[in-house]
C-alpha cells in the first residue's frame, strides 16, 4: 500500500503545477455479461490476403486517426481466416471502411449480442501490457463493447468493457481498461480472445475494428477526482480536505458559472490551482445538448472557455476538456483536439495508461459505491480510475440543494478508501506530462 509519504514523494516528483452519471448519460440496462461460450458457428470471413499496412513500430508512417505507428501490431485484420463469429453473427472484411490497409473487421447480427473470437494455440503475450484498438459503433448506441482475454481458459479471464455513447459516430481509440476477472489469468498465455458488443434489448448490430496493439503499461495505479460546474461547495467541503491528505483534485468549470451565487470564484480557483489542482474546462452545455447540429457552435464553446481559462492564468488544468453531458463524437473529438490535450467523459471502465489517445478518458460517478471497484481494478492492473462528482456538501443538507450529488460522508469515506489502496491521487496535468514514466 502506498502511504501518505509515498503520495508526496510521487507528487513532488512530477510537480504539482506542471454506473451511469446522474443527470448526465444514459447507462445499458440489463444486458449479458460478457460471459458468451464463444463457440460461434462459421460465417462469411473476409480471407484475402492484403496489402501490408507499414505502420508497425518505428516505421516512421503516418497513419490516420485513430490508428497508431506505435507498439506491437497484434492483428490489422488484413487476414479474418483465424477470426470466427460468437453464434449467429458475421464476420467480413470491409475494403469501404477501411482504416489503416485494405480493410477493417465488420462484424454483425440480429439480437442482444454480436462478435467474433480467435484462438491462439501458442500463447499470446501480453503480460505488462495494454491492448486497444480501432473502433466504430455503427448501431445499436448506446453499446457496451467488450475485450476478453481467456488466460488460458474461461475460468482465469480479463474482461475489459467500454459504453459507447448514444451520440458518438466515427472511429474512436479503446484503450481496454479491464472492469472484470474470474480466477488468475496467466497475460503470458491468452489462450483466447473475444471481441463482442452488447446492446441493451433485441435489435440489429453493426460495428467494425481495426488496429489491434499492445502497448507497455504503466508501473502504478492512479486515480483522478474531478469536480464539474464550479460550485461553491466543492471549495468549501472539498479543497481542504483532499489537502489534508496531501492529494490534489481537479474542478472542471464554465467561464458562464463563475463568480455567481453558489458558484466558484477566481479567487478560489487561483487558490485551488496554487495547491497543485488543475483548473480544467467544462464548456457552456447548451451547444451540447442533443442532437449535436451546430457544430460552429461547439467550436465556439469550446474554444472560448478555453481561452479564458488560460488568459486568466490557468494554462495548465486549461489543457484538459471535461464534455458536458457526456456527449460528443469523431467530429467533437477532433475540434478538441485543437485546444486540449485531454478530454474525458463516460465510458463505465477504468483507463489503461499510457494513453494512446487521451481523447477518450472514461469516468463514473465517485459516490456509487461501483467506483471502489474501478478503484481496485486500477491498483491491481495499474490502470486509472477516474470519479466525478458535483456539489458536496453534508449529509443533511443534500435533499434540498440541487447542485449536490455527493455528501460529505461518501466523501471522506472514499477518501480513506483511497489511502488504503495501491493507487496514487493525479490530476490531469501530472498524467499527461508524464506519459513516459507513468
Amino acid at each position: 500500500m502506498k502511504d501518505s509519504t509515498n503520495r508526496r514523494r510521487f507528487l513532488t516528483a512530477v510537480g504539482a503545477g506542471t454506473f451511469a452519471l446522474a443527470g448526465c448519460s444514459g447507462q445499458i440496462p440489463g444486458g449479458d455479461d460478457g460471459d458468451g461460450d464463444g463457440n460461434g458457428n462459421q460465417s462469411e470471413s473476409g480471407n484475402d490476403e492484403g496489402n501490408e499496412t507499414g505502420n508497425e513500430s518505428g516505421s516512421g508512417q503516418s497513419v490516420p486517426f485513430p490508428a497508431l505507428d506505435k507498439g506491437e501490431l497484434v492483428d490489422d485484420f488484413e487476414n479474418l481466416e483465424d477470426w470466427t463469429p460468437i453464434e449467429d453473427g458475421q464476420v467480413a472484411g470491409d475494403t469501404e471502411n477501411a482504416l489503416v490497409g485494405s480493410q477493417s473487421a465488420r462484424i454483425q447480427g440480429s439480437g442482444t449480442f454480436a462478435g467474433m473470437f480467435r484462438a491462439y494455440p501458442e500463447g499470446l503475450n501480453v503480460a505488462n501490457r495494454n491492448l486497444s484498438l480501432a473502433l466504430a459503433v455503427d448501431a445499436p448506441r448506446p453499446a457496451r463493447v467488450t475485450v476478453e482475454l481467456l488466460a488460458p481458459g474461461e475460468s482465469d479471464m480479463l474482461r475489459g468493457t467500454k459504453t459507447v455513447v448514444g451520440t458518438y459516430t466515427g472511429w474512436m481509440r479503446m484503450d481496454v481498461g479491464i472492469t472484470g476477472q474470474r480466477g488468475e489469468p496467466n497475460l503470458e498465455n491468452v489462450q483466447e480472445m473475444r471481441i463482442r458488443l452488447d446492446a441493451p434489448e433485441e435489435t440489429d448490430i453493426r460495428f467494425w475494428v481495426d488496429d489491434l496493439r499492445a502497448t507497455p503499461k504503466a508501473e502504478n495505479g492512479y486515480v483522478m477526482l474531478t469536480f464539474d460546474d464550479g460550485v461553491a461547495s466543492q471549495y468549501e467541503n472539498v479543497f481542504s480536505r483532499l489537502n489534508d491528505r496531501d492529494m490534489s483534485g481537479v474542478v472542471a468549470v464554465s467561464s458562464d458559472s463563475l463568480n455567481r451565487e453558489g458558484r466558484l470564484n477566481i479567487d478560489q480557483l487561483r487558490e485551488m490551482r496554487d495547491a497543485g489542482w488543475d483548473v480544467s474546462s467544462h464548456p457552456e452545455g447548451d451547444a451540447f445538448q442533443q442532437p449535436l447540429d451546430d457544430m460552429e457552435a461547439i467550436r465556439s464553446a469550446i474554444q472560448s472557455n478555453y481561452e479564458y481559462l488560460d488568459n486568466r492564468g490557468f494554462p495548465n488544468g486549461a489543457r484538459h476538456m471535461f464534455v458536458p453531458y457526456h456527449n460528443t463524437n469523431q467530429e467533437i473529438v477532433e475540434i478538441t483536439r485543437e485546444f486540449h490535450e485531454l478530454s474525458s467523459y463516460f465510458g463505465g471502465m477504468p483507463a489503461a495508461i499510457p494513453f494512446t489517445d487521451p481523447m477518450h478518458v472514461s469516468r463514473v460517478d465517485m459516490h456509487n459505491d461501483g467506483f471502489t471497484d474501478l478503484i481496485d481494478l486500477a491498483a491491481e492492473h495499474n490502470q486509472l480510475a477516474v470519479g466525478l462528482a458535483h456539489g458536496v456538501v453534508p449529509e443533511d443538507e443534500i435533499e434540498d440543494d440541487p447542485l449536490a450529488d455527493m455528501t460529505v460522508e461518501q466523501l471522506e469515506e472514499l477518501l480513506d478508501y483511497i489511502e488504503q489502496s495501491d493507487v496514487q491521487v493525479v490530476t490531469a496535468s501530472q498524467l499527461v506530462d508524464n506519459q513516459d514514466s507513468l
